[in-house]
């Protein structure tokens, strides 16, 4: 391997093909998301479906790098479809490994080895997207202060306006009220 100075060209190329692997691996999710609605609601029929969705992504991913290995040339817009599918393979491909890896108990849980936290971590499954943190039910707050109102030269110059202007305020006039 050699590290040089990027020509134009390469500089294209190499943009061309990361802006085809973004949209590839968006459109990939987006064919998902098209093609699988779950109904079911009982546990045979969501692990059924599970298995659906499964087989779905493998075979999105095969055919985004099938794909790319059937795009040929040396133009911006082979690069685009070779970067497409290059996109849509690996996308699919992580979600497949995600579930399995999910199915097989890797975990991120402190109790875990680190080797499995490590492989965890690599597939996605120990993110913080995944904690209580964002997936959990927050607590709904309502204001947690009391709105005072502050000394204008609104007060002086138009006392009824300012008044008005503060019960207009969708907030503040539950608060007044």
């Amino acid at each position: 391997m050699d590290f040089q100075k990027p020509s134009e060209p390469v500089i294209v190329d190499t943009l061309a093909v990361t802006g085809g692997g973004f949209v590839g691996g968006m459109f990939s999710r987006a064919v998902v998301g098209f093609i699988h609605t779950p109904a079911a609601t009982d546990e045979a029929g969501m692990k059924k479906e599970e298995n659906a969705l499964l087989l779905k992504r493998g075979g999105l991913a095969v055919v985004g790098i099938v794909a790319a290995a059937c795009a040929t040339g040396k133009d911006p817009v082979t690069s685009f479809a070779k970067g497409v599918g290059y996109g849509m393979g690996l996308v699919q491909g992580l979600e497949v490994v995600k579930v399995l890896a999910n199915r097989g108990g890797v975990t991120a849980d402190a109790s875990a080895s680190k080797s499995k936290q490590a492989i965890a971590n690599a597939v996605g499954l120990g993110c913080a997207c995944n904690g209580p943190a964002l997936n959990g039910r927050r607590k709904q707050r309502g204001l947690r202060f009391t709105p005072r109102h502050e000394y204008s030269n609104m007060d002086t110059y138009a006392p009824a306006l300012a008044a008005k202007s503060m019960m207009s305020h969708p907030l503040l006039s539950e608060a007044y009220a």
